[in-house]
């Protein structure tokens, strides 16, 4: 059975290409043609406040905060300053970590640091990781 005559639901959330391509599997399943790969169909969807995301991490799993620096600040300039940018940086997640923490009882690291992009566009990168097993 082709894709394309695949009829797709107009009412559903999910994009008809993703419908299309469930509606595939299903029939691969159905008939036997293909081992059952997808165990749980169930999209999971999650908040986009980055609050949520921490309270929402997987031991092992990280979110992530990611801010530009502004690329015209002298060097000297970045030198003296990135130590300030990297603490607003810390400081603007760790309510986040410390609700998270609270609610869950579960324990996450926070690394704060720089990413060079290859086009020399400086990054500064917060990193949540859930630590707890």
């Amino acid at each position: 059975m082709p894709i394309t005559e695949l009829i797709t639901d107009p009412t559903s959330r999910e994009p008809p290409f993703i419908q299309k391509v469930r509606l595939a599997l299903q029939h691969l399943v159905d008939t036997n043609q293909i081992e059952p790969i997808m165990t749980d169909t169930t999209p999971r969807t999650r908040s986009s406040s980055f609050a949520a995301v921490v309270l929402d991490l997987a031991p092992g799993e990280s979110a992530s905060r990611v801010r530009k620096v502004d690329g015209t600040m002298s060097v000297e300039r970045l030198t003296d300053e990135l130590p300030e940018l990297r603490q607003q940086m810390r400081n603007a997640i760790a309510p986040a970590v410390k609700r998270a923490s609270e609610q869950t009882g579960r324990t996450y690291s926070v690394e704060v640091g720089e990413m060079i992009a290859p086009k020399g566009t400086l990054y500064l990168v917060a990193v949540v990781t859930r630590t707890d097993a």
